[in-house]
């Protein structure tokens, strides 16, 4: 009986001296950059209809043991503080001896940007926004390491500078006409349609008109709109227009007011 508790004990030191040894070997290979994350500057680029703010992940792994559960949470807020967009990847393992790079990526829809009230204005308005990305890992199954950049990005709107001239009625009554300008400062070439429905001050449709649109990335936009009225008209009129951008990335409706004579 007294040499199993003895053979108990000894088995005990030696596993608490293992656990010691870990726990040393680990802080040591965390302390002398054994495991090492580093996340890279984000860039902007666009994938399948969505603008991504891209950013690759680079983890070495020079331990004894695994990076269990490396998590990676970002985001991507406004200067005044709204959340533009976010995301969080559970990347998995990386064994010992091993490095990887990850690419990881906040994905934007424009059509919701332009549709939240918050955020509606980085359709038409330059603006720099951050990124933080945040890598949440477990070494040797018992520390936690967390990793945390944050970078400056520039954010470039399709609509810049978005002014309307009109509507303009013509001389017979029949017609009404729209400019519409900007300037597209987005990474993305822009194509498709542009709708304009005129209303009067009861709110009842008047007439509409679509035009198609290309616009190139750094381009100027100078987009004429000829509306079809359902029957001729004579001032003074006043009503509201909505302008609707269908692109093959984002719609976008502009709401404004008119007076004629």
């Amino acid at each position: 009986m007294r040499a199993a508790v003895k053979a108990l004990s000894v088995l005990s030191t030696l596993l608490w001296l293992v656990l010691i040894g870990l726990v040393v070997s680990s802080f040591y290979f965390a302390a002398t950059g054994g495991v090492i994350i580093y996340v890279g500057e984000p860039y902007v680029e666009v994938e399948e209809g969505l603008l991504a703010y891209v950013a690759y992940v680079h983890v070495r792994n020079h331990g004894l043991l695994s990076l269990q559960r490396l998590i990676l949470n970002g985001t991507l807020v406004d200067s005044n503080g709204h959340l533009v967009g976010w995301n969080e990847t559970l990347v998995g393992s990386v064994g010992p001896g091993r490095e990887e790079t990850i690419r990881y990526a906040i994905y934007l829809n424009l059509t919701e940007i332009g549709s939240d009230p918050e955020l509606s204005y980085l359709m038409e308005e330059a603006a720099t926004l951050n990124m933080t990305v945040v890598a949440s890992v477990v070494y040797s199954y018992l520390f936690p390491l967390r990793v945390k950049a944050s970078y400056p990005v520039e954010w470039s709107p399709p609509l810049e500078n978005l002014h309307i001239i009109g509507p303009n009625l013509s001389i017979t009554g029949t017609q009404m006409s729209l400019g519409i300008y900007f300037t597209n400062k987005a990474v993305f070439d822009l194509r498709g349609d542009v709708d304009v429905h005129i209303y009067d001050a009861g709110g009842d449709l008047l007439g509409s008109g679509t035009t198609g649109i290309s616009v190139q990335r750094g381009e100027k936009a100078d987009i004429q709109v000829v509306i079809s009225l359902d029957k001729p008209l004579k001032p003074p009129i006043s009503g509201t227009y909505v302008i609707v951008f269908r692109t093959d990335m984002f719609r976008y409706e502009v709401v404004g007011e008119y007076e004629l004579g």
